[in-house]
């Protein structure tokens, strides 16, 4: 049974490419390493880079996407399984629900709302998989020295600061990937 992965990030096609760069190479990875991935199903940003990537690099690409959007004409329609629903908050639960893996690539606010909400599901223990966010070029410095700041004023238990574990690359990724596949712990980061 191969790993699930969910992936959070950015659709704005208007950002540095050092970012396409880093999800198209996401996407070459969890393919190779035979990860299904699950996305928000858009032709947009980096979610599209991702999806192209996992596909052209013979993968299976899942995207979870609102009526709404497909309306709009945010829908790649090269995804290997796609799934519609009506509102936002069906495609994160769907999102969460399937994931053995949240990863977690340069984005704005509605990455951000996809992270926060999928790690209060983990700290409320309605999900034990792992959330690696990728800190391309340093993108996420000030959101961890944050998360760490809400640990250390204990706003956050001490105990639930292993929710997450921060990468600067994704070339880290297939370490963690046999780490799942072997049912390891995923507590340290990989740096």
């Amino acid at each position: 049974m191969p790993i699930k992965a969910s992936i959070y990030c950015s659709s704005s096609d208007t950002i540095d490419e050092k970012y396409f760069e880093e999800a198209a190479k996401c996407g070459q990875i969890l393919a190779r390493h035979g990860v299904e991935c699950y996305t928000g199903g858009g032709n947009n940003g980096l979610m599209y880079a991702l999806e192209k990537s996992v596909i052209g690099n013979g993968g299976s690409c899942i995207g979870i996407i609102p009526q709404f959007m497909i309306d709009f004409g945010w829908l790649y329609d090269g995804l290997s399984k796609i799934i519609v629903v009506e509102t936002m908050a069906e495609r994160k639960a769907i999102l969460r629900h399937n994931a053995d893996i949240f990863i977690v690539l340069a984005g704005g606010i509605g990455t951000l709302d996809e992270l926060f909400d999928t790690l209060v599901t983990i700290q409320f223990k309605k999900s034990a998989s792992p959330i690696v966010i990728v800190n391309t070029g340093g993108f996420y410095d000030d959101l961890l020295r944050m998360l760490d700041k809400i640990s250390s004023e204990n706003f956050l238990p001490h105990s639930q600061r292993n929710m997450w574990q921060a990468i600067e690359s994704v070339e880290y990724l297939p370490q963690i990937i046999e780490r799942l596949k072997n049912n390891s712990p995923h507590t340290e980061a990989c740096k």
